[in-house]
C-alpha cells in the first residue's frame, strides 16, 4: 500500500523530523512517505508560521524545491540537513536577489546579488557578505572590480566611472 497523497501531521521541534520533544509544531504534508512515515520523495509541506515547501525530502528533511514565505520570499535549491546548502536562489519581498551557491543558509561560495533598482554584486561571498574578489556594477554604469572583505571595498582595486574616469587603488 502507497503512502503517496496522505496528509498526515508530523509533530516537530525546530524542524528536525525525528524530535518528539515537548517543544513540538505541526505541520500539514502531503506526498511520498518512508517506511518511518517520515517524508521522502515528493511533497508538500506547510508549516504552521504559514510557510510552504514544494519539491524533495530525503529522510524527513528538505533535500531540494522550493520555498515560499509568508512575507512573499522565495528560495529555490538544494538544502542539506534541512537548510540551503549548495546551488539556490533566493528572492527577497522587495525585490532583490541572490543566485548562487549557499552554505548552511548563508549565502557563501560564488554568486550574485541583483539588486531591484539593477545593481549588482557578484563574485565571491562568506556569511552573507561579498567576501574576496568581486565586481558591482551600479545602474549608472559606475563599475568597481576588486577585493572586498565583510561586504565592504579593502585592499586593491578598480573603479570605473560612466565619465570614463578610472581610479586603480587601495581601498
Amino acid at each position: 500500500m502507497s503512502s503517496e497523497g496522505r496528509i498526515i501531521p508530523i509533530t516537530t521541534s525546530n524542524n528536525n523530523m525525528t524530535s518528539t520533544n515537548s517543544n513540538v509544531r505541526t505541520k500539514n504534508y502531503v506526498g511520498e512517505l518512508s517506511a518511518e512515515f517520515k517524508p521522502d520523495g515528493r511533497g508538500r509541506m506547510q508549516y504552521t508560521n504559514g510557510n510552504i515547501f514544494e519539491g524533495v525530502f530525503a529522510n524527513g528533511a528538505r533535500y531540494y524545491g522550493k520555498s515560499i514565505g509568508t512575507d512573499g520570499s522565495i528560495y529555490e535549491g538544494e538544502y542539506q540537513n534541512d537548510m540551503p546548502h549548495g546551488k539556490g536562489k533566493f528572492t527577497f519581498n522587495d525585490g532583490n536577489k541572490y543566485d548562487g551557491d549557499f552554505m548552511n543558509g548563508e549565502f557563501w561560495g560564488k554568486g550574485k546579488y541583483t539588486f531591484a533598482n539593477g545593481r549588482t554584486r557578484e563574485g565571491e561571498w562568506e556569511n552573507n557578505k561579498q567576501h574576496g574578489k568581486g565586481k558591482e556594477i551600479w545602474s549608472n554604469g559606475d563599475v568597481y572590480e576588486g577585493d572586498y572583505v565583510q561586504g565592504k571595498r579593502h585592499g586593491k582595486g578598480k573603479a570605473t566611472y560612466s565619465d570614463g574616469t578610472i581610479s586603480s587603488r587601495k581601498w
